[in-house]
């Protein structure tokens, strides 16, 4: 019957330690959804980054993303630095600047990508004046 008990307790004490412990992040993860809709990346600290790329073809384009803290919340930022590449087809480093829309939110109203292609997405987002969460992800533009 202890020994029942004890691998009983055991069972428990390894579930409830595996539910807090958090995925190893060495390098980002990275999610790509249907041409341009969603993505997700985590980066080292946990926090994520939701963007959405409309319409996600060829020629001019809305970005629109959302900052998320590891507990859920908006992450708010000062500044949001975008950089677009694709370099398969010799075109590096599209750059531009999110505007902050509310708490955690931010948009950039046009920009154009010339090609098809998965794209290489950075978002630098500076958190504070003495911290900055850089997002690397995919984007697929058909």
């Amino acid at each position: 019957m202890w020994l029942e008990i004890g691998c009983a307790t055991a069972i428990v004490a390894v579930t409830a330690w595996l539910g807090h412990t958090r995925p190893p992040s060495d390098t980002p993860e990275v999610h790509t959804h249907a041409a341009g809709r969603a993505f997700v990346a985590v980066d080292s600290d946990g926090a994520s980054v939701l963007v959405e790329v409309l319409p996600g073809k060829p020629g001019p384009n809305r970005l629109v993303g959302r900052l998320i803290a590891e507990d859920g919340r908006p992450l708010a930022a000062q500044e949001f630095a975008i950089e677009l590449s694709l370099t398969e087809a010799g075109i590096e480093a599209l750059s531009a600047v999110g505007v902050r829309e509310a708490e955690g939110t931010f948009t950039v109203s046009e920009i154009v990508l010339p090609l098809a292609g998965r794209w290489r997405m950075r978002i630098d987002a500076l958190v504070s004046d003495f911290e900055k969460r850089v997002f690397t992800l995919q984007l697929d533009i058909e």
